[in-house]
């Protein structure tokens, strides 16, 4: 029922604050998944033979794992709310994938990057800054371009992350200068800490684009990209043997699985351990 997904919608909006894109991906799979069965009848044969049917078309089981995880949180939101009697995901289990282990980059390849990033003049500035802190604080691309100035203080980010969680990360004093030195160079009222070539707020697309034009000149492989700078965060943090709980704190990772036994850090820890062992490039 049509009405049942929008009642769910608007929870995982008002109540659960989640960001639009992750709503209409919710939307997309429980309409793809009412257009083949009816939703107040269901059998758990019969969800288990709708997965069935989709890994015979060759839907990747990461794709049938977010799917199965929708279709889950969907019926257990009716149960509580009393659209339903009992459950038909119970027993649904998440799909075993293997998880490619994410690429780094060494440290001599990072000194390579970021030598021939000029820091002189306002652009030279920002990038150096831009990289810097993406590396130095483990961002995500989407995290970075949404910096404000207002979000840096007493040598930490408050950094909104995936479904508009906020987490406060550490930042190298050497990234704090190099932003310092860049906004140095402005004269303008935006808000935003990084902006492009015409004065607005940074995007993906320019992102990459500068991380590809850097890359040619130090001669590095392309496969070298933002998320890469984040992964060496915290492959280099566990390399100076940081605690793993502390980087999973600084990434503001979190999955179905290890939500629950999530540990909460406090800023003054966290602070500690970044400023022991995180490498200064």
């Amino acid at each position: 029922m049509r009405s049942w997904i929008e009642d769910f919608l608007i929870y995982l909006s008002s109540e659960r604050g989640l960001a639009r894109a992750t709503i209409e991906s919710y939307e997309s799979d429980l309409t793809d998944f009412s257009k083949k069965v009816a939703l107040e009848t269901v059998s758990f044969q019969c969800i288990v033979k709708y997965f069935q049917a989709l890994k015979q078309e060759g839907l990747k089981e990461s794709s049938i794992n977010r799917k199965i995880v929708a279709i889950k949180v969907f019926y257990k939101f009716l149960k509580r709310e009393g659209y339903i009697q009992a459950n038909p995901t119970y027993g649904l289990e998440l799909k075993k994938i293997y998880i490619k282990p994410p690429r780094t980059v060494s440290t001599k390849d990072l000194d390579q990057f970021f030598q021939v990033i000029l820091r002189e003049g306002p652009k030279g500035l920002r990038d150096y800054a831009l990289f810097l802190t993406i590396y130095a604080s483990g961002l995500r691309v989407s995290e970075a371009c949404d910096l404000e100035i207002h979000h840096l203080k007493e040598g930490a980010l408050l950094v909104k992350g995936k479904g508009s969680k906020e987490r406060v990360v550490p930042i190298a004093d050497m990234a704090i200068k190099a932003i310092d030195d860049y906004l140095l160079t402005r004269d303008d009222e935006e808000k935003y800490i990084f902006l492009n070539d015409q004065g607005k707020k940074i995007t993906r697309f320019f992102i990459y684009n500068k991380i590809k034009e850097y890359l040619k000149k130090a001669k590095l492989s392309e496969e070298i990209s933002p998320h890469t700078l984040r992964h060496a965060f915290a492959t280099h943090l566990l390399d100076g043997r940081a605690d793993l709980r502390l980087i999973q704190e600084l990434l503001g990772h979190s999955s179905i699985k290890t939500t629950d036994r999530y540990t909460h850090v406090a800023k003054e820890k966290l602070i500690q351990a970044f400023d022991q062992f995180h490498p200064k490039p």
